[in-house]
């Protein structure tokens, strides 16, 4: 601005000097050219005051409004590249590190095979008359015999005598069969006579023997 105001004020200062006037000379007279005219510079003190002047006069209406244009455009170039640059490094600080998924294979366990229970073979029914029966008093309490046999025959046996046995010591029911007699048998027999006298299974019978049970009854 400064630089426009000088050249609008151009201050030359000239000097002319007037020739001195000679008498006139006989002959014929040639006339000289005046001399050139002698251009000086601006003094120093001249120029400080122009400035001066410049620096003093406000800044023309038009000047203003570039000088305001170029600041608010400066301002915002800047802040909006700093925006930027805070926005993409938070934005590059926040982003989390991707760790690469590890897929487990699931594991089934195999289904164990189930068991299937064994049926167990029904028995086939016994007839308990089948068997001959014999009870001996081993006791010697009157009677102990018939009882025995009547515990006997309502289960369903067959009782062919009663008798007293060799003594009279036996503490428990003694209960003795042939090997050819069924285990059920045998087991029924014991069942029945459990519930009032203290049983026990004895040596197997002989072959020979007539009975094919043989029943010792013992004290209560």
């Amino acid at each position: 601005m400064e630089q426009q105001d000088k050249r609008r004020i151009r201050t030359y200062v000239e000097e002319v000097t007037v020739p001195s006037h000679h008498e006139p000379q006989s002959g014929p007279q040639h006339e000289e050219p005046p001399p050139p005219l002698e251009q000086k510079k601006i003094t120093p003190a001249v120029e400080e005051q122009i400035k001066s002047i410049l620096k003093e006069s406000p800044p023309t209406d038009n000047s203003l409004v570039i000088y305001i244009a170029v600041a608010v455009v400066t301002a915002a170039i800047v802040l909006g590249g700093a925006f930027f640059y805070l926005s993409s490094k938070g934005t590059a600080s926040k982003k989390p590190s991707q760790t690469p998924a590890i897929i487990v294979p699931t594991l089934r366990p195999s289904p164990s095979p189930v068991a299937t229970p064994t049926a167990e073979p029904e028995p086939e029914p016994v007839n308990l008359e089948e068997f001959s029966v014999s009870v001996l008093n081993g006791s010697g309490v009157v009677g102990a015999a018939r009882e025995v046999r009547e515990l006997l025959e309502d289960e369903g046996f067959v009782v062919g005598q009663t008798a007293n046995a060799d003594s009279f010591d036996f503490d428990e029911t003694i209960v003795r069969a042939k090997k050819s007699v069924p285990k059920v048998v045998v087991d029924t027999a014991v069942a029945v006579l459990g519930e009032e006298y203290e049983v026990k299974i004895g040596s197997p019978l002989s072959g020979s023997e007539r009975e094919d049970i043989v029943i010792t009854v013992g004290a209560k």
